[in-house]
């Protein structure tokens, strides 16, 4: 049932009371007035100084006609209204006198105004105000000024006593219907959002700062497979949360990972488990909800999940990373063979000074191989770290790191016409981390620099900073476009400089980089500016967590 029915069928039922009481006011009181003439017969009452039979049978007349007419004329409500007065008033008059009619008519007003309006309101203190001028010429010979003055006096403290109280209503019921409006606009809006998560295939749950579900849709029952009210339930309880390969034991609570962000959350990590033991994968994007935003939020009001199944699809990429592993494994030692082999062939070549169609051909062969082997290292190093294969932590002297490093590449540099150089500021000491993962991530910066460089030099430095240690590389060469430098992260990328087209690579270096360094825990910077170099670096902290 809407709101607007529920308000409609409230009006009409306290609309057939209010008739029900005016329908049995109007047939007794011609009983009521009858009986006092009878009174007044006997000598039981004694009348007011204005009683006379002629108007007592007007009023019996006047009642009858009111009580009894059942005409349903547009008219009807107005004219019974007038004669109701007409009739109170002078029963009024009859038994008590006008002094205390003043006092009756404030009840008489303050129902008229909530059957009727204010504008009848208005009209019932007018008849008021006609039957005190008449009080006031039919005593005027007897008192002359001062009733006058005192029937004045009780008319307005009356009207404006009556008139504060209508006001006074008059605003509740504003606010009231405000009130009703606002509920019926709420209800509308948690109706359309209902309707709208919904209709999402994610699920969706939001709960409050004690983790009590407030609000869920119909896919967060389909996710859970389960037909239960959730509402009210505690989160942990509903989605029981176990760490990624861990043991039955490596239980996680939801809300103590969500209560414990300020911003939005996104993780991969967990596995919700079913009563019978059946596990599948969570992609969970997590936020707080707040009652406002800007520079100074407010506290939060509760939280909000967004669950999405990924069991199939981390399925399909485990079998797929698995493949590449497979195929870069057998491949591995056929090409070592084949550009060993046509490097042999290449150097006899030269030697004997071979056709140059055949020289040529050989290099061609000979880059061809090198770059079919470095995408297969690529794409072997991003099999592993999206498997979490070789994740384990070692310590690494980072001086002994260093120039190891330095002297791999520094016969490579100086072979394409570049220095190297080596910027290690004092003792750096050691870092416990990943070593596959670092020395992959730097050899791909490292190769990118030597091969993005004409002329000049590439630095590479290591600098111990605060909580951790500083790794970079600097070239000299042509400088990545602002444009680029959103995109150069990306798988396959490759810019479509002028300057760089030319220049073999797989479009996968960078992106291999940036995924091993999120592995590793950290970010990797970039600072570029055209015809000025490069600059790659990160930062490495000592309690960073692989994972």
């Amino acid at each position: 049932m809407s709101g607007q029915s529920v308000e409609s069928e409230a009006s009409t039922t306290y609309n057939r009371k209010v008739n029900t009481i005016m329908f049995w006011v109007a047939r007794t009181t011609p009983l009521l007035v009858g009986g006092y003439a009878v009174f007044v017969l006997l000598g039981v009452v004694k009348p007011s100084q204005l009683f006379s039979w002629q108007a007592l049978i007007l009023v019996l007349v006047a009642i009858t006609i009111v009580a009894f007419n059942q005409r349903n004329t547009f008219y009807q409500p107005l004219s019974q209204q007038f004669a109701f007065y007409i009739v109170a008033l002078t029963t009024i008059v009859f038994v008590m006198g006008f002094e205390l009619v003043v006092l009756t008519w404030g009840v008489l007003s303050v129902a008229t105004y909530l059957n009727y309006g204010m504008k009848r309101y208005y009209q019932s203190y007018l008849i008021l105000l006609l039957f005190a001028l008449i009080d006031i010429a039919l005593q005027w010979p007897l008192y002359g000024i001062y009733h006058m003055y005192f029937d004045v006096m009780v008319f307005a403290f009356t009207f404006w006593g009556t008139t504060i109280l209508v006001k006074i209503v008059e605003a509740q019921t504003l606010d009231h219907e405000r009130l009703i409006k606002t509920r019926r606009r709420e209800s509308l809006q948690y109706s359309r959002m209902q309707a709208l998560i919904n209709g999402l295939s994610d699920a969706i749950i939001s709960f409050d700062n004690k983790g009590v579900i407030k609000l869920y849709n119909s896919a967060t029952l389909n996710l859970l497979d389960t037909n239960k009210s959730l509402t009210g339930q505690n989160i942990d309880d509903v989605v029981r949360l176990y760490n990624k390969g861990a043991g039955k034991k490596a239980r996680a609570s939801l809300f103590q990972l969500v209560s414990s962000e300020n911003k939005q959350l996104e993780t991969e990590d967990f596995m919700h488990r079913f009563d019978d033991g059946e596990e599948i994968r969570l992609n969970i994007v997590s936020a707080p909800i707040r009652n406002s935003y800007g520079k100074n939020s407010a506290t939060k009001e509760g939280y909000i999940s967004i669950l999405r199944d990924i069991t199939k699809v981390k399925s399909l990429e485990e079998e797929r990373d698995e493949f590449i592993s497979v195929i870069s494994h057998e491949l591995r030692t056929p090409i070592t063979i084949t550009e060993g082999t046509v490097s042999n062939m290449m150097v006899m070549a030269q030697r004997d000074k071979a056709d140059e169609a055949i020289v040529k051909g050989l290099g061609e062969a000979h880059d061809q191989i090198v770059y079919l082997a470095k995408m297969i290292n690529d794409l072997s190093a991003l099999s592993r770290a999206e498997r979490g294969i070789g994740l384990e932590k070692e310590e690494i002297n980072i001086d002994e790191f260093a120039h190891n490093l330095y002297r791999q590449y520094s016969v490579q540099a100086k072979s394409t016409g570049l220095s190297m150089d080596l910027d290690v500021s004092g003792k750096i000491g050691e870092i416990y981390t990943n070593k596959l993962y670092l020395e992959e991530i730097l050899q791909n910066l490292i190769t990118n620099a030597i091969k993005y460089t004409s002329k000049g030099s590439v630095t590479l430095k290591f600098k111990r900073v605060d909580g951790g240690v500083l790794f970079s590389v600097t070239d000299t060469g042509h400088g990545i476009s602002k444009s680029d430098q959103k995109r150069v992260f990306q798988k396959f990328y490759r810019s479509e400089d002028y300057r760089t087209r030319e220049t073999g690579g797989t479009g996968l270096g960078l992106y291999v980089a940036g995924k091993l360094s999120n592995k590793l825990g950290t970010r990797i910077k970039l600072e570029s500016r055209l015809n000025h170099g490069s600059t790659f670096s990160f930062v490495l902290r000592d309690q960073d967590v692989i994972g």
